[in-house]
């Protein structure tokens, strides 16, 4: 019995030793990552109109609860570090399984860039916080390609980072913003300084093609937002309701996906938001 205790005992010491080593060694600024998903999904389904995506820009620079207080529609900003397009899509299609917005806001600063066949990085790594559905499993595919060790690295980061000994600072300790913070400031996450910049004039930016990787991911962002619409026209049919014309049928979506560049097109009239789908290539 106490040889049986024994084993059980060390099996537990090895198994609590071996995760603490993993959380101590994963990718640094992750934590908060694991948060805001944690965080989004805690609220109630269907609960948003507004859902921003995207980048550090996005979730440091939008604050959602200002929104709603100035003109009254309910938002959560569900962004976070870094984010290549496909990440952004990755949590586009997650925040749809849950909530059933009017706009989704997405920020694209790396819109040119996609991970693919890669190795695991602190980005790729933080998805974990996504529970298991089609959407994510596309994304690691195309992330990791075929390589079984970088599967396996994402389940167990002692094998990836295991070099990261070198880089423990405090950082590595740190608790990061709290789940509760997130939900208090639904996902915004205000810098705690501030940098003077010049805003640019966009229409001075160089202009670049998309990659084909970038246009494959907005088409597939635009394409589920008809796939929406279509069942939603259905469902208004069935309820009765009448759907306004507008002079591009096609591109009047309930759930529409804009860039954070195009929201002039937003149309507000009492309770009635009318979106202009423009995604745009700078």
């Amino acid at each position: 019995m106490k040889k049986i205790v024994c084993c059980i005992s060390c099996a537990a010491i090895i198994g609590i030793s071996v995760f603490y080593a993993g959380r101590l060694l994963q990718p640094n600024f992750t934590v908060d990552a694991f948060h805001a998903i944690e965080s989004f999904h805690s609220m109630p389904e269907n609960s948003f109109d507004v859902i921003a995506c995207g980048s550090s820009h996005v979730y440091k620079g939008l604050n959602v609860n200002e929104m709603t207080e100035r003109y009254g529609f309910s938002a959560y900003n569900y962004g976070c570090n870094w984010q290549f397009l496909n990440t952004t899509t990755l949590f586009f299609e997650d925040a749809l399984r849950t909530q059933s917005p009017k706009v989704i806001l997405i920020e694209t600063f790396n819109v040119d860039k996609v991970h693919e066949d890669t190795d695991l990085n602190g980005e790729i790594y933080y998805t974990k916080g996504i529970s298991d559905f089609k959407g994510k499993r596309e994304y690691l595919a195309q992330c990791f390609g075929k390589n079984k060790d970088r599967y396996l690295s994402y389940y167990i980061p002692l094998l990836a980072f295991h070099e990261n000994w070198t880089n423990v600072n405090y950082y590595s300790f740190d608790s990061g913003t709290s789940v509760e913070e997130y939900q208090a400031a639904h996902g915004f996450s205000g810098s705690d300084h501030i940098v003077p910049t010049v805003i640019s004039n966009p229409a001075t930016f160089e202009q670049k093609e998309l990659p084909d990787s970038s246009v494959r991911l907005l088409d597939k962002i635009v394409n589920i937002c008809k796939i929406i619409f279509v069942l939603s026209f259905i469902l208004f049919l069935m309820r009765g309701n009448i759907i306004i014309q507008m002079p591009w049928p096609n591109m009047l979506l309930p759930t529409t996906a804009l860039t954070l560049t195009c929201l002039n097109t937003w149309m507000m009239s009492g309770s009635t938001v009318i979106q202009i789908l423009w995604i745009s290539n700078t």
